[in-house]
C-alpha cells in the first residue's frame, strides 16, 4: 500500500510517499494571507462633556403636551469629540440629532421634543447620548408632572402592597376646589376634613382604601371627582400585584386604557373617539355592534376611518336621564371574532353645580 502525506504550500499540494504524484491542485488562498484590522479600544472613562442642565425640570404639563427643550453640551477635555448616537429612556423624548463634531472647549445645542404622554403622573426620562471611542456615555434628565390642573401623588402603607395608602392631591394653580367622591362613594380626608362645614382647600390628603376586595375583583382605577374646572376626573391606575387573568390571544384592541370625557351637562352628550388596533392577526375593518357596561350610558357610531392598522371610531355617549356624579363605565365594541371594552370616564353634573 502506498501512502502519500499532503503538504500545503501557498495554493498547490505536493505528495510525497512511495507512490510520489506530482503537483496536486488543492483550496486556493490568497497570496498575501490574512489582512488584521488594528481597532483602538475603547475608553471606559466617562466622555468629558458637561451637560446643561443636569436635569431639566418642566414643571406641570397637561397630558400629551408636545414640549420643545434643549440641553447645551459643552466639549471639556483636549480632543474633540464626535456624537454617534442620541436616545432616550422612552419614545416620547425624541432628540434630533443636528451637528455632531465638538471641538475642544466649544458646546452644541441638542433639541429634544418632550411628550407627555396620556397617563396621569410623575414622570422622569433620560437622554443618553453616545461618543465615538467610549463604551460609557453621557446622559441628561428630564422631568416633568402630566396633570390636568391637580398634581396627584400617591403614598402606599406599607410600600409593597397597592391596597392602602393615601392620595395627596394639590391644585397647580393653589385654586381651591372640592373632593366629591372617591370610587363614587364619600372621600374619606385623612386629617378629618368635613366637606360639608369647611371652605374648599386647595390641597388634600384622601385615604385609598381597597382592602376590602378579593384579589379577582380588585377596581382597574381609584377615580376621584372634584369640582375642579380642568380636573373633574382624577384617575389612578390601581396595579394587582396578586392576581392576573389568562387572556386569550385577542386579533385587536384598543389604543388606550380609558378616555377621560370631562364634565357633562344633565341631558348632554359627549363625542368621543377611540383607536382600534392590530394585535396578532388582521385588523378590525368594522364594528358589528357598540354598548355601554353598566348600562349608565347610550353609545351611538358617528362614523368610522380607516387607519394603517386598525380604525379610528367616533362615537357619541350620551349619559342616562337619571344618571348623576361620576360616570365610569366601559364602551364595548364588538368585531368579527370577540369583543373588548375601553373604560369611559367622566362626571354628570348640572350646570355650575353638582
Amino acid at each position: 500500500m502506498s501512502v502519500v502525506v499532503a503538504v500545503f504550500v501557498g495554493g498547490a499540494a505536493f505528495g510525497q510517499g512511495s507512490g510520489a504524484v506530482g503537483p496536486q491542485q488543492g483550496p486556493k488562498y490568497p497570496a498575501q494571507g490574512p489582512t488584521w484590522q488594528s481597532v483602538e479600544p475603547l475608553k471606559s472613562v466617562p466622555p468629558p462633556v458637561k451637560i446643561e442642565p443636569e436635569v431639566m425640570d418642566l414643571g406641570d404639563l397637561m397630558p400629551n403636551a408636545k414640549v420643545p427643550a434643549e440641553f447645551k453640551i459643552t466639549n471639556i477635555g483636549t480632543e474633540a469629540l464626535e456624537i454617534t448616537a442620541a436616545m432616550s429612556t422612552c419614545h416620547c423624548t425624541v432628540p434630533q440629532l443636528g451637528e455632531k463634531k465638538i471641538e475642544p472647549g466649544a458646546s452644541i445645542v441638542l433639541p429634544i421634543t418632550f411628550d407627555s404622554g396620556p397617563v396621569l403622573t410623575n414622570q422622569e426620562r433620560e437622554v443618553v447620548i453616545r461618543f465615538a471611542g467610549y463604551s460609557r456615555a453621557a446622559a441628561g434628565r428630564v422631568r416633568a408632572s402630566t396633570n390636568y390642573g391637580i398634581r396627584t401623588d400617591v403614598e402606599f402603607t406599607p410600600p409593597e402592597q397597592r391596597r392602602v395608602g393615601v392620595v395627596m392631591l394639590r391644585s397647580v394653580s393653589d385654586r381651591p376646589f372640592r373632593v366629591l367622591s372617591a370610587n363614587g362613594e364619600a372621600a374619606e380626608f385623612v386629617d378629618g376634613f368635613d366637606s360639608e362645614k369647611d371652605s374648599p382647600r386647595a390641597a388634600y390628603e384622601v385615604r385609598f382604601d381597597l382592602s376590602e376586595y378579593a384579589a379577582e375583583a380588585l377596581p382597574e382605577w381609584f377615580v376621584l371627582e372634584t369640582d375642579h374646572p380642568t380636573s373633574p376626573i382624577i384617575d389612578i391606575p390601581v396595579e394587582n400585584l396578586e392576581w392576573e387573568p389568562q387572556r386569550s390571544l385577542m386579533s385587536w384592541g384598543f389604543g388606550e386604557r380609558r378616555v377621560l370625557m370631562g364634565t357633562m351637562p344633565v341631558m348632554g352628550r359627549r363625542e368621543v373617539v377611540v383607536t382600534v388596533q392590530n394585535m396578532h392577526a388582521g385588523p378590525l375593518d368594522f364594528v358589528k355592534q357598540l354598548w355601554v357596561e353598566p348600562e349608565v350610558a347610550d353609545a351611538t357610531m358617528m362614523g368610522m376611518e380607516k387607519t394603517e392598522d386598525g380604525l379610528k371610531v367616533r362615537v357619541r355617549v350620551t349619559p342616562k336621564d337619571s344618571h348623576r356624579g361620576l360616570l365610569v363605565a366601559k364602551l364595548m365594541i364588538a368585531g368579527a371574532d370577540h369583543e373588548a371594552g375601553v373604560w369611559l370616564m367622566g362626571r354628570v353634573a348640572a350646570v355650575g353645580g353638582e
